[in-house]
């Protein structure tokens, strides 16, 4: 039986773009399907905000080595290095995108996956990890994930 969520939140954290187009088209889809939706970008977004959502949906690409993108810093030191972050109500699913040539793939939406659960949220869908050649990943994953949850 799927989740009923009254309201998907989706984050991305992006340094070309693509991470914010497959929130954009994730966010899309959710509204077709009859869910009220925010995307926000994580340079506008506080992680201690996270105490407030139903349910996340994150996106986001992994840089250089490992890193996040620029404007991701805040966001992963609060989330990934801090502590005070309350996510005991908060339902997760994410989707990390990076590059098979490095050694750190996809390093970043591990580190966010992980630091979610870390401060109580509850996986829904299990993370994604897609490199370059991400369409048909992303295009099963969203599908996957819109069976484990339907509006409230």
């Amino acid at each position: 039986m799927a989740e009923k969520i009254s309201k998907l939140t989706v984050l991305f954290a992006t340094e070309t773009g693509n991470s914010e187009d497959l929130a954009q088209r994730t966010a899309e889809k959710a509204e077709e399907l009859g869910f009220q939706t925010e995307t926000i970008n994580v340079s506008d977004y506080d992680a201690k905000d996270l105490a407030s959502v139903e349910c996340l949906v994150f996106v986001g690409s992994t840089w250089g080595e490992g890193e996040p993108p620029e404007s991701a810093w805040d966001f992963h030191d609060a989330l990934v290095d801090g502590d005070a972050i309350d996510c005991s109500k908060l339902k997760f699913a994410v989707l990390g995108l990076g590059d098979h040539d490095y050694e750190q793939f996809c390093e970043f939406g591990k580190k966010v996956d992980q630091a979610l659960e870390k401060h109580g949220g509850k996986r829904i869908y299990a993370r994604k990890d897609c490199g370059a050649d991400y369409e048909d990943e992303f295009e099963a994953w969203l599908e996957g994930l819109f069976k484990v949850i339907e509006p409230a």
